[in-house]
Parts: structure tokens; C-alpha cells; sequence
């Protein structure tokens, strides 16, 4: 028996400047988007459950909702494909409705996905690691339930893709960078305050 993949969807948290700009969504607090272009229409990604579905479906043109199938246990090795996930801080498991699962690719396409999970990672905890050269057999942190939220180019032109960080304790670097604290509320959702 085979063992069913895990759907990855890599997620940005974007300034709301950002998300006016590029998605032309009017909102008062940083939102968590498809990240990487793949999709054709802004969407936003909200809490567990919730269904997105893309308006065209077209994997052959890169047209749909863009996710990655891999092992179910690729969050807790450590390889350069989950190292690059973790650097991104947000990620979604997914489930493709009406997906083909017998698809060798592990980049996929699909119109429908419902988010089983939304997850934050401290980018900040592999960067430093992998700066001093730590890469091999290195597990993969735990997923965070609550942290700050930081803009690594605040002041430069307002990149304003934001990124989750575990708190100030391990990273006193970064507290001039902090936007908001975050926690992942019993719904699944990311819940933003002030610092």
C-alpha cells in the first residue's frame, strides 16, 4: 500500500499596502496569500476549512492552485525542499478536491483545495543555522503556535512580505523589525495584535 502524500501550498504574509497593490484587496491587517505567482486570482487564505477555488484550471499553462505533493513525513526531515519551506515561515496542508493522486509530479495543480492546516515557521531559527553551516540532518523546528510577526525591509521601499519569528528572546536582532505578535487561534486561523 502506498502512503498518501502530504499537499503543501507555500503561503506570503503580505503588508496590506502590499495586498492593495498586487491583489487590489482593500483590508486593515496583513493577509496571507498564494505565494509565487501560481495562482490566477488573488486569494486569500483564512483559516482551517475554508474552500479557495481558482476561476480557470489550466496545470499545462501553470493556471490553478499551485501545490506540491511530497512524503507525509517531509515537515519533520530535514532536506533542502523542506528547508526552503521553513525559510518562507507560512505554509498550508491542503487537500486537492478532485485532484489525480496517481500523478508522478511532485508539483501540482488543482481548481479546488480545502486548507486542512495553516502553519507558521520561524525563518529566522534555520537562516541563522544555515548561515554557520549546520544543513545536514537537521530536523525540521516545530510548527509555532503564537510568535512575532516581522518585515525584514521595513523602511526599504515597502517590500511587505512579512515573516514569523519564534519571539525576541533567541532573535533581540529583530525586536526593531516587530509588526504584530500572532497566535494560530482553536480555528486554525492566524490571528494578528499589536506587538
Amino acid at each position: 500500500m502506498t502512503e498518501r502524500p502530504i499537499y503543501i501550498k507555500s503561503l506570503g504574509l503580505v503588508t496590506p499596502e502590499v495586498a492593495f497593490k498586487d491583489y487590489d484587496l482593500v483590508v486593515d491587517k496583513p493577509v496571507l496569500t498564494s505565494a509565487g505567482g501560481l495562482v490566477d486570482t488573488p486569494l486569500i487564505w483564512q483559516r482551517v476549512g475554508q474552500i479557495l477555488e481558482s476561476p480557470t484550471l489550466d496545470s499545462s499553462r501553470g493556471v490553478g492552485i499551485g501545490y506540491e505533493a511530497h512524503s507525509a513525513a517531509f515537515l519533520t526531515r530535514g532536506n533542502d525542499s523542506s528547508y526552503r519551506v521553513q525559510l518562507q515561515s507560512w505554509v498550508a496542508i491542503i487537500d486537492p478536491i478532485g485532484a489525480n493522486e496517481e500523478r508522478a509530479s511532485y508539483f501540482q495543480y488543482a481548481k479546488t483545495v480545502r486548507v486542512e492546516e495553516i502553519r507558521a515557521y520561524c525563518y529566522r531559527c534555520l537562516e541563522t543555522e544555515l548561515r554557520v553551516g549546520i544543513v545536514d540532518e537537521r530536523a525540521i523546528d516545530e510548527p509555532l503556535q503564537d510568535g512575532l510577526i516581522i518585515d525584514r525591509y521595513r523602511g526599504l521601499n515597502g517590500q511587505g512580505n512579512l515573516f514569523a519569528v519564534c519571539g525576541v528572546e533567541k532573535h533581540p536582532e529583530l525586536s526593531h523589525l516587530t509588526m504584530y505578535r500572532f497566535g494560530m487561534s482553536g480555528y486554525g486561523e492566524l490571528t494578528l495584535n499589536n506587538p
